[in-house]
């Protein structure tokens, strides 16, 4: 057996001849815990935040739209429908993206006493957008394809004095003419996030079709679902020319304007970017704390030690084998630190995943609690990062064992 494992295996951690840990040690592992502990939290929660803050933005923004260029300046509403040129495009483009025709239009919804502008969108045709719909309803159901119902947020039937069931008027501004709908409330949803609460409805495909004078299987845009995040930015950039190229050569009757969630949420995408900020900060300043409390914890052990250090360097010990056995020994401090951090970070988020047990205000925050995700990958990285500069740091108190002196060691009390 290596000489410097076989010594650090015999030094306790008590203090004399107890066998309780001494306080520098208790210290040094609470210190490393902590900073652990903290540590894996962070960015078990700021994973969490992430996740459930880009499953909303992609509830509601398709993660690519192509809609007529004049469409988007606002001088007309053409229709769009998944022509061949179209579907080749997208085809050549984002091979498996599913692509349907969606609607919006702006609006107002009014009572005998109240009023409201809103974004009337037509209810999505993927399962995946459907069911995001269905999750954030509240109260009642959704909108059905043979009656005149709509689907409208909480703070809108607040505001307006609304419950399931009652009337509700509404008015369109379509080619210069107005069109008012008289609509039955079929539900309440509720998304916590006040951009989208405030504004949008939802109504069958069908209806605002009706209103905005299109035909069957015709909308707006066209909405394509099915693409990984990461891929969206490339992605429409290549659809963009795709659809450039087939304008240029006769093939599309309009330029088409090709736009990502990417752009459409970017408020929230930057918002997520400054918690990648925040999370740097505080695994820099844990990483400071837990190396302060080591580097201090292995002075103390090497002070503790001195007559042992002198009697090695007497019996031939170099310094190398020295700083090797008191290097161990505080990685004893750091493993027995690293498993306690783990273990309480790891109950807090398991906890939290299942009950929910710490809540938000909705209103800064978008959700009702902390949402935390445990990736097992960035666990393994954070705990392969501490031992990385635990290692390092022990570095600095270790090398002081070459200016010990045998002989004055030998008298040292």
């Amino acid at each position: 057996m290596n000489v410097a494992i076989f010594i650090s295996r015999k030094l306790r951690l008590t203090s004399g001849e107890g066998r309780r840990a001494s306080t520098n040690v208790v210290i040094a592992v609470a210190g490393i815990a902590c900073a652990v502990a903290v540590m894996l939290l962070s960015v078990g929660i700021v994973l969490g935040f992430k996740h459930a803050i880009r499953q909303k933005v992609s509830g509601f923004e398709a993660a690519i739209s192509i809609e007529p260029a004049r469409n988007v300046s606002g001088d007309a509403m053409l229709p769009i429908s998944l022509t061949p040129t179209l579907r080749a495009a997208i085809a050549e483009a984002v091979p498996g993206a599913k692509a349907y025709p969606a609607i919006r239009h702006a609006g107002i919804l009014k009572t005998d006493t109240d009023f409201s502008g809103i974004l009337a969108r037509s209810l999505p045709s993927g399962a995946d957008e459907i069911g995001f719909v269905s999750e954030m309803l509240v109260k009642g159901e959704l909108p059905s394809d043979s009656a005149r119902q709509i689907l409208i947020s909480e703070p809108q039937a607040k505001r307006l004095r609304l419950e399931v069931g009652d009337k509700i008027y509404s008015y369109f501004f379509v080619n210069g003419a107005l069109k008012a709908r008289r609509y039955t409330v079929s539900g309440l949803f509720r998304s916590n996030f006040g951009d989208y609460d405030n504004l949008a409805v939802y109504l069958p495909l069908s209806e605002l079709e009706g209103i905005c004078g299109l035909g069957d299987s015709e909308g707006l845009r066209l909405e394509l679902s099915g693409i990984e995040e990461d891929e969206i930015s490339p992605v429409s950039e290549i659809l963009q020319q795709e659809l450039n190229r087939a304008y240029a050569f006769g093939e599309l009757q309009e330029p088409m304007v090709v736009d990502t969630r990417l752009r459409s949420g970017a408020m929230y995408y930057n918002w997520l970017g400054l918690l990648d900020t925040n999370v740097v900060v505080i695994l820099i300043l844990m990483g400071c704390v837990s190396g302060f409390t080591l580097i201090s914890s292995v002075f103390i052990l090497i002070l503790e030690r001195v007559r042992m250090i002198g009697q090695l360097k007497s019996f031939g010990a170099d310094n190398g084998l020295i700083r090797r056995i008191f290097v161990l020994l505080g990685g004893r401090i750091v493993l027995i630190g690293l498993l306690i951090g783990n273990l309480l970070a790891l109950g807090l988020l398991l906890t939290q995943q299942v009950w929910h047990y710490i809540p938000l205000d909705p209103e800064a925050y978008y959700l009702s609690y902390v949402p935390v995700e445990i990736n097992w990958l960035q666990v393994a990285l954070v705990d392969a990062g501490v031992v990385a500069l635990s290692a390092l740091l022990m570095l600095i108190p270790a090398s002081t064992v070459a200016r010990i002196s045998p002989a004055k060691t030998m008298r040292f009390e």
